[in-house]
């Protein structure tokens, strides 16, 4: 985002369901000179309701490290392209990659941990996550 903000791509909007994220981004592109006029906190909703209530038809929407995320694959996209035109392009990456042996060996013992078992609260735990198994999660 700052990236696309230093080589002049036009309107960027920045979005996190984390508010202290938002907060990061805001201060740190101020602090860099790469100011972000936009910066939405929420889910997919909060970003269609932020674009129809500023007439805004994106021509992109890049994301990278969500879709592992996202509950709900389907309605999250689908909410996405009710209100696009024909030219969006949406491009979700990630680095979760089944290829890199270093990154599975150290994420799979947690995520089947997580898969399958409700979490205690922490100090760092973001109020928004769920604690509850994600197998649980996407039942619901």
């Amino acid at each position: 985002m700052l990236l696309a903000t230093e080589l002049g791509i036009g309107k960027i909007i920045y979005n996190d369901i984390y508010e202290v994220s938002c907060n990061d981004v805001k201060m740190l592109s101020e602090e860099l000179k790469l100011p972000i006029e936009n910066i939405i906190s929420g889910d997919v909703d909060e970003i269609v309701s932020f674009l129809v209530a500023n007439d805004i038809n994106p021509n992109a929407i890049i994301s990278f490290d969500v879709l592992e995320h996202i509950y709900d694959v389907e309605t999250h996209f689908k909410t996405l392209g009710a209100f696009a035109s024909n030219e969006l392009r949406i491009v979700y990456g990630s680095g979760a990659n089944i290829r890199n042996k270093r990154y599975v060996n150290s994420v799979a013992k947690y995520q089947i941990n997580i898969e399958h078992n409700t979490r205690k609260k922490v100090s760092g735990h973001k109020s928004r996550d769920t604690l509850e198994s994600y197998l649980d999660a996407r039942k619901k």
